[in-house]
């Protein structure tokens, strides 16, 4: 696993615990900090990080200044904290300063894996272009979608709406994810809106935090407000009326998120 993990602990035990549980889960990048010195150490050099794993004893004053730190320093970093103190009013207080989980120790080496694997499994890498899975069914309208978005990320066009819902739902098996998803209303055998409910309840079933679900975008010839109120309230992001422009378009995904990644094709 490519991802980068910085690992906050001052107590050496605990050190060891925790490197080995992120070894054996496959993340082998870990950079250690036992200290606000070795945090700021790693500011200084310009490293980032795509998750971050604090660990918060006795002295948690001092350590939530940790995660604190973490947070305004490195703010699109994942945070889990582990701790010994099974603390509801602690764990609320990490997951206000911005943590992601809040896991007591100890634990199990499958609980740890898995927390972990699920904090990873809908990050997307700044490394990493989006996934943007594309539903319309016209062969030109789809074409010209992917030769807007092709620049920006990773395109899958289908062409109805079950094959949407199948895609997404083997997206989710496989432990990748759709981004950024345009949806056409109206194409045959699953009407738009029912494949935009269909994902809503894929990602709750699957538990897919709401920070990290997919990006939704309605692209309709429809523009009556009955659609479009009827859109919202199932969820999508964004809604397009066609002619899409590809300037509206790609303003609209930097809108919901992904300005960062959106670097003018040469």
């Amino acid at each position: 696993m490519s991802f980068s993990v910085l690992l906050a602990s001052k107590c050496e035990d605990n050190i060891e615990t925790l490197k080995r549980g992120l070894t054996i889960s496959g993340f082998k990048n870990v950079n250690i900090a036992r200290s606000q010195d070795d945090l700021m150490a790693l500011v200084t050099s310009g490293e980032s990080f795509d998750l971050a794993v604090i660990q918060i004893g006795d002295a948690y004053e001092t350590e939530l200044e940790v995660l604190s730190s973490i947070r305004e320093s490195f703010p699109m970093t994942d945070c889990i904290v582990v701790s010994s103190l099974n603390d509801a009013d602690l764990a609320t207080e990490c997951f206000r300063m911005g943590a992601s989980d809040f896991i007591t120790m100890p634990f199990s080496k499958d609980t740890f894996a898995s927390r972990l694997k699920k904090a990873a499994l809908y990050r997307t890498l700044e490394s990493r272009r989006p996934q943007i899975l594309i539903m319309e069914d016209d062969p030109v309208s789809s074409k010209l979608m992917q030769k807007y978005l092709d620049p920006y990320g990773d395109c899958t066009p289908v062409f109805n709406g079950i094959d949407a819902v199948q895609a997404f739902e083997q997206a989710i098996a496989d432990g990748k994810m759709y981004q950024i998803i345009i949806l056409d209303i109206m194409v045959p055998e699953m009407h738009g809106k029912d494949v935009l409910r269909s994902i809503r309840e894929i990602e709750e079933r699957n538990g897919v935090p709401a920070n990290r679900r997919s990006r939704i975008i309605m692209t309709t010839a429809l523009s009556d407000t009955s659609n479009v109120v009827e859109s919202f309230k199932s969820r999508c992001d964004a809604y397009l009326v066609k002619p899409i422009d590809r300037k509206v378009l790609i303003q609209e995904i930097a809108d919901l998120g992904f300005g960062a990644f959106l670097v003018k094709p040469t």
